[in-house]
C-alpha cells in the first residue's frame, strides 16, 4: 500500500550472517500492511561482527534507507534481538562497556521518536530478506577500522596474533567467541561461563579478539605475561589494578593483580608499616601497684632514673651515677622503703633491667616484671612521657641557669600538687591522701578553713532546732543540782558569762556555774508551794512535771484560801510572768478527777458503742 500520514508506521529489521534486511508497513484495521521492502548484503568487515553488532546495524541500516518516511513522527521499531530493546531503549542509558560502534549507533538513533519492540523471529517479516544475498563480483578496498585493539596492541607484551591464536586455542573464550559471533543461548550454559554470560550485551568481537568495552579479554596462556608486564614498574595494588582497567580484562583480574603484588620480594622489602594497631590500654589498678621506669639521659652529663605509678601518676626522679643493675636496684630500694612494694614493673629490655641481679630483686621482693617490645616504646607510654616532662624541666632550668637539682625538686613538688586530667585527682592525693603543703599555702593562711568551720557551725546551729532563750540579771531559776538527792534546786542569776553560760547564786552563798541547758525559769509563786514538789515528778518528762506542779499549787492555793490566784498563771512555769490583782471571783467546784497512774498517765474510760 502507499505511504499514509495518518497511519501508524512500523519498522522491521533482521540481520544474518550474510546481509540484513528492513521492511516499512503501516498497522490498518485489516492488519500490517508492507509500503517498502530494503536489504543488502555485507561487507567482510561487517561479517567479522558480533551478531549483536548485525542486528544494531540492520536497525541503523533500515533507519537511514527510509529516513524520510521516519525522520519528524513517532514510529514502532521491531527488533528480534533482546539486548538491543535495552540497549537502544528509551528507558535506559547508554551502556558505557558497550562497544564503540553500538555507542555511536545510539546517538545516532537519539535522534528519532520510536518505540522499541521485541518480535520473535517467525513473526519477524525482514527475516528472509537478511537471507537472500545477491552475488556481486564487484570489489571494495576496505582500510583497516580504527579501533581499540590499535591502542591495545601498543601497549601489550604480545601482538594481537598472539591473542587471537591464544583464544582460538582457549577452552573457555572458544566457546565465548562462538556464541558472540552466532548468538547467546537463553540460558547460562556453565559456571565457567558465568562472567562472560553477564556481560553478554557488551562483548564484541574485534580483528579476531574479544573485546569488553575498550579493554581486550585475554586468554588463560597469555595472563601471566600480562601481569609480569603491569607489575614491571613495581607500583602499589590500587595504581596497577587501574592501569590494568584501562587495556585488559578476564575475570577475577583484581584477584590475580593482588596475588602478584603481595608475593613480589622486591616490593614486600621496601613495603611500608602497617597501620598502626588501636590502643591497648594498661589495666587500672589501685595506686602504687604497678610502675614504669626508663633512663633519661645523658643530657649535659648526668643520666635519671624516672619512675612514675601508672594510676596516682606519682613521679619520682634519681640521679644515677652508673646504670647498672646494682644503681638501679640501690635506688628501687629506697623508693619501695616509702611508698612499699608493687605488684608489677614494667621497663623496657635494657642490659639493666634484664641482668640477674636484677631479676632477683624483683623476684625476693615479689614483683612481677614486664617488658615492652623492643623498638616500641609507645608500650611503656608512661615512662616515656615522664621522661619527657622531666627532660622539658631540665632543659628550662638550663635556659634560666638555675640549679638542676633544685629545680627539678620544685618541679616535682608542683608536679604532685597539680590536678591529672586522667584522674581528675593530684598524685599526692591519690596516694598519700593529702595535699602537699607548699609556699602558695602562705598566701590563703588559715582563711580558708576557719571560713569552712564557721559555715560548718552556722550549718549545725540552723538544723540543730530549739527554742532560744535568755536569762536577765537576778532572774530566779531552777537549775540542775548535780552534788545532792534534789534534781533542781533555786537559784537567782547573779552573772552572765558569754553565749548561754550563766553564774548563779544558789542561796547559800555558792556561786555555780550552768549552761542555759541546766537552766529553768522560775514562777514566783512557786515559793509558795512546797519546795519538794520536784522530787514527785518523772524525771523523763517535762511536760507531765509542769501538768502536774500546777495542779498541786492550784490546790495548795485555794486550800489556803488565796482565792486571788490566777491558775493559768500558775500552770505557765517556763516564761516569767507578774501576778496582777484581779476582780474576785467565787470559787467553782472542780470537776471530779479521773484516776492517775503511778506514771502519772490519766486514764480514759473505754467507750462503748450500744445499738
Amino acid at each position: 500500500m502507499h505511504y499514509s500520514s495518518d497511519l501508524p508506521i512500523v519498522l522491521t529489521c533482521d540481520a544474518s550472517s550474510v546481509g540484513v534486511g528492513a521492511v516499512i508497513s503501516h498497522l490498518t484495521p485489516e492488519g500490517e500492511r508492507p509500503v517498502a521492502y530494503a536489504s543488502r548484503s555485507l561487507t567482510a568487515a561487517e561479517r567479522a561482527y558480533s551478531q549483536i553488532d548485525r542486528e544494531a546495524l540492520a536497525i541503523v541500516f533500515g533507519v537511514r534507507k527510509y529516513h524520510q518516511y521516519l525522520y519528524g513522527r513517532k514510529f514502532i521499531l521491531r527488533t528480534d534481538h533482546k539486548p538491543l530493546t535495552h540497549i537502544f531503549g528509551k528507558k535506559t542509558g547508554i551502556p558505557v562497556m558497550a562497544a564503540s560502534r553500538i555507542q555511536r549507533w545510539a546517538v545516532l538513533l537519539s535522534g528519532y521518536d520510536y518505540n522499541i519492540e521485541y518480535v520473535t523471529s517467525n513473526k519477524n517479516c525482514a527475516d528472509g530478506l537478511s537471507r537472500l544475498p545477491i552475488s556481486s563480483n564487484n570489489k571494495k578496498t576496505i582500510n583497516r577500522e580504527i579501533t581499540y585493539i590499535n591502542f591495545v596492541e601498543n601497549f601489550l607484551p604480545v601482538t594481537n596474533e598472539d591473542v587471537t591464536k591464544a583464544t582460538s586455542k582457549d577452552i573457555i573464550l572458544s566457546r565465548i567467541f562462538a556464541y558472540i559471533k552466532s548468538g547467546w543461548p537463553t540460558v547460562c550454559p556453565g559456571e565457567e561461563v558465568k562472567p562472560y554470560f553477564v556481560r553478554r550485551n557488551e562483548l564484541y568481537l574485534d580483528n579476531g579478539s574479544i573485546m569488553w568495552g575498550y579493554r581486550m579479554v585475554i586468554p588463560s596462556y597469555l595472563r601471566p605475561i600480562i601481569l609480569k608486564q603491569l607489575h614491571s614498574s613495581h607500583m602499589g595494588i590500587v595504581k596497577i589494578k587501574g592501569l590494568a582497567r584501562s587495556y585488559v580484562w578476564w575475570s577475577n583480574i583484581d584477584a590475580d593483580v593482588e596475588a602478584l603484588c603481595r608475593s613480589c620480594e622486591t616490593c614486600a622489602s621496601e613495603a611500608d608499616a602497617p597501620p598502626r594497631a588501636p590502643p591497648n590500654p594498661w589495666p587500672y589498678l589501685p595506686p602504687w601497684s604497678r610502675v614504669h621506669i626508663d633512663f633519661l639521659g645523658p643530657y649535659k652529663g648526668k643520666t635519671y632514673l624516672v619512675l612514675i605509678d601508672s594510676s596516682s601518676k606519682w613521679l619520682e626522679i634519681i640521679e644515677v651515677a652508673r646504670t647498672n643493675a646494682t644503681s638501679i636496684v640501690k635506688v628501687l630500694r629506697s623508693i619501695f622503703a616509702r611508698f612499699g612494694l608493687p605488684l608489677e614493673l614494667v621497663s623496657d629490655q635494657g642490659p639493666p633491667f634484664t641482668s640477674i641481679e636484677f631479676k632477683s630483686f624483683l623476684k625476693n621482693n615479689g614483683i612481677q616484671q614486664r617488658f615492652s617490645p623492643a623498638y616500641h616504646p609507645a608500650s611503656n607510654g608512661a615512662a616515656e612521657n615522664a621522661v619527657k616532662l622531666c627532660k622539658r624541666a631540665i632543659k628550662k632550668a638550663y635556659r634560666d641557669d638555675v640549679d638542676i637539682d633544685t629545680a627539678l625538686q620544685t618541679f616535682l613538688l608542683s608536679y604532685r600538687n597539680s590536678k591529672q586530667s586522667t584522674t581528675g585527682e593530684s598524685p599526692a592525693m591519690l596516694l598519700q591522701r593529702r595535699s602537699l603543703r607548699s609556699r602558695l599555702d602562705l598566701l590563703r593562711g588559715g582563711y580558708v578553713v576557719q571560713a569552712r568551720v564557721l559555715d560548718a557551725q552556722q550549718r549545725q546551729v540552723e538544723y540543730a532546732g530549739g527554742v532560744p532563750r535568755n536569762f536577765s540579771l537576778g532572774d530566779t531559776v531552777w537549775s540542775r543540782d548535780y552534788g545532792t538527792r534534789d534534781k533542781w534546786v533555786k537559784g537567782t542569776v547573779a552573772q552572765k558569762e558569754g553565749s548561754g553560760r550563766y553564774v548563779l547564786d544558789n542561796g547559800d552563798g555558792r556561786l555555780i556555774k550552768r549552761h542555759i541547758d541546766q537552766i529553768r525559769r522560775r514562777s514566783r509563786l512557786s515559793d509558795v508551794t512546797c519546795p519538794d514538789i520536784t522530787n514527785e515528778v518523772d524525771e523523763k518528762d517535762e511536760d507531765e512535771f509542769a501538768d502536774a506542779s500546777s495542779e498541786l499549787q492550784t490546790k495548795v492555793a485555794v486550800s489556803a484560801g488565796q482565792d486571788d490566784v490566777d491558775t493559768e498563771h500558775v500552770a505557765d512555769t517556763q516564761c516569767p510572768s507578774e501576778t496582777v490583782p484581779g476582780p474576785a471571783t467565787p470559787p467553782q467546784p472542780s470537776p471530779p478527777s479521773r484516776p492517775v497512774t503511778r506514771s502519772r498517765r490519766i486514764r480514759k474510760p473505754v467507750i462503748k458503742f450500744q445499738c
